[in-house]
């Protein structure tokens, strides 16, 4: 589809901007079509009375267009997008709301240049679970410590496994003036365990079942945490006590004594606080490394992920995040990671290079669920979009023989002109 006229000068005078948003971005916007612009083409090129499809919806076409979008951003689209953060103090951060898979987690050094982090393979994060005296799963509330189904407050017990939780921090909770179901804030002072240093999104709100407000008694399954955290005066009416905001509403007015807890696994907790590799704790003797590394096949069992300093993570695919070692805390990190390409609508759209190869897909698959299509249309339409596809991965792989010849020179090639 034709792009909107713009002129030179309304271009370079716009394109300059660098806002460091790369959605609908004018330098690079002339590369791509639009999803709209796409479905308007389809409908018109593909979709007629004297047509292979002769009657196509328009929402229809928007469904495998979008399959097909995500599809080619799996292996065709140049769909690698980055985040850069810094490392908080639990050693964990959140993955992206259109993650699908990493591409590369780098370390940022003091000249700018990513250095590669190792994935550690033999880690994890699994589910604890809370046992009983037998080492059973126990379902116990905690009213009187037996599973008996009811206790003395009269509430069943649970009917699902839970988690071992670690306290962090115990303190008061209290309702402000403006708490309410919309606007959930509430302040926290006099800590008997942990310190305001200690107060941080993502710690969960565990309840004693034995306070005397009666809206406690269902918060075991309310799941109730920390979501906004703010430290900063005048905001807050004293040093010392700051505002949260929950992710849910706990009642107005309360004051009550409660504890916020975290859940993770013993080798999760442990590979936290263990000593990982850094540049501090890399030794090397001449003496003995030398001789070592003159003889190839003498460092028998070294893995790759620890004959570097640059540290190690891992992929906590059951709560969605990266969890780093402790030589990682405070350095600046990036993420390079694969996107489906459906995280907005800015984001929807495909590279001219790839267009043919989007329209043929939602052709065949269109094609494909309707009945009166003979056997041989369709292997036609399947043939026309794969190799549709193998040219836009072609096309797209940005090929070019002098970077190539200069990669193998780096690498002391010899080359032949």
């Amino acid at each position: 589809m034709a792009q909107d006229f713009i002129s030179d000068q309304d271009y370079y005078g716009n394109a300059s901007l660098d806002s460091g948003n790369s959605a609908n971005v004018l330098a690079t916007k002339y590369q791509h079509t639009d999803f709209h612009s796409f479905l308007n083409g389809f409908m018109v090129a593909y979709v007629g009375e004297d047509k292979i499809i002769r009657k196509a919806n328009r929402t229809e076409v928007s469904f495998f267009a979008q399959r097909g979008l995500q599809e080619l951003s799996y292996d065709t689209l140049k769909s690698i997008k980055a985040q850069e953060f810094e490392v908080p103090n639990d050693l964990s951060f959140i993955l992206p709301k259109d993650y699908v898979n990493y591409s590369k987690i780098s370390v940022v050094d003091s000249n700018g240049l990513y250095r590669p982090l190792y994935p550690e393979r033999k880690t994890g994060n699994a589910f604890r679970m809370v046992q009983d005296s037998n080492g059973l799963p126990s379902f116990d509330t905690g009213d009187d410590n037996l599973d008996e189904g009811g206790g003395a407050d009269g509430v069943q017990d649970l009917r699902r496994m839970t988690q071992v939780s670690t306290n962090v921090i115990t303190c008061r909770i209290r309702s402000t003036a403006t708490t309410s179901r919309s606007n959930p804030v509430y302040h926290l002072s006099g800590f008997t365990l942990g310190s305001i240093t200690d107060v941080r999104r993502g710690l969960m709100l565990q309840a004693n079942r034995d306070m005397s407000d009666p809206m406690f008694d269902s918060l075991r399954d309310s799941n109730a945490g920390i979501v906004a955290v703010n430290k900063s005066l005048p905001l807050i009416p004293l040093a010392g006590e700051p505002l949260i905001t929950l992710n849910k509403f706990i009642g107005n007015p309360i004051d009550e004594t409660v504890t916020f807890v975290t859940f993770t696994s013993t080798a999760s907790s442990n590979y936290k606080t263990g000593q990982n590799v850094n540049s501090d704790t890399v030794s090397y003797d001449p003496e003995a490394d030398n001789d070592l590394m003159d003889v190839y096949g003498r460092r028998y069992g070294l893995e790759s992920e620890r004959a570097q300093a640059n540290g190690s993570y891992y992929i906590d695919h059951r709560t969605g995040r990266i969890r780093f070692g402790s030589s990682l805390v405070g350095q600046v990190v990036v993420l390079e990671y694969i996107s489906d390409s459906l995280g907005d609508e800015h984001e929807m759209i495909i590279h001219k290079f790839a267009e043919e190869a989007l329209y043929k897909y939602v052709q065949y698959n269109l094609a494909s669920v309707r009945s009166g299509i003979s056997g041989n249309i369709l292997a036609m339409l399947k043939k026309e979009a794969r190799a549709a596809k193998r040219n836009a991965k072609l096309r797209l792989s940005n090929f070019k023989i002098e970077e190539f010849a200069q990669v193998l020179r780096n690498q002391n090639k010899f080359i032949k002109h």
